[in-house]
């Protein structure tokens, strides 16, 4: 990494089925960018762990709401 170190001084490591990849970004409000975006896109599979959920509003044919 030594052609990166200076220009990148932030990241993370992403890590599925045992494969990984790093990101690396310039700053850690262009990170934070970056993770705002990516939460819109992935499953969050703790979250009923995370959550307490008290009561289903609705079901249809595809989800319970």
């Amino acid at each position: 990494m030594t052609g990166l170190q200076g220009k990148y001084n932030t990241g993370i490591s992403l890590a599925y089925n045992q494969k990984q990849i790093e990101l690396y970004a310039r700053n850690i409000e262009e990170l934070n960018a970056f993770l705002y975006q990516l939460k819109k896109n992935v499953i969050q599979t703790n979250f009923e762990e995370m959550y307490i959920l008290d009561a289903k509003l609705g079901s249809g044919s595809y989800a319970d709401v």
